[in-house]
């Protein structure tokens, strides 16, 4: 059985049209940064982390250059630092949700 839509079919998208994309955040929040300092504020060795995480080197200096990173390396980070970096994204989320207020 086929299932209908009950306002009938969407018109076709004419290729000239672009397609709609749900507002996206200002890339303010550059994670890797964030993760660069907090070593250098702890005074901590790229060599250090890199054990902690169990990896190498230079997947400590691509952390560095990423703009973001999953959840669970940001845990990992967050333990491991003994910061909480989720929160620099709740507080851009507030600052961003003012903004539309205002």
């Amino acid at each position: 059985m086929t299932k209908t839509n009950p306002t009938g079919p969407k018109p076709p998208r004419h290729p000239s049209q672009p397609r709609q994309q749900a507002p996206q955040p200002e890339p303010t929040l550059h994670i890797g940064h964030e993760v660069q300092q907090e070593m250098a504020k702890q005074q901590h060795s790229v060599q250090w982390l890199a054990q902690k995480l169990n990896c190498n080197r230079t997947n400590v200096y691509n952390i560095y250059n990423r703009a973001s990173v999953g959840t669970g390396l940001l845990l990992q980070l967050s333990c491991i630092l003994q910061r909480d970096f989720f929160a620099l994204y709740s507080a851009q989320l507030r600052n961003q949700e003012q903004a539309q207020q205002d």
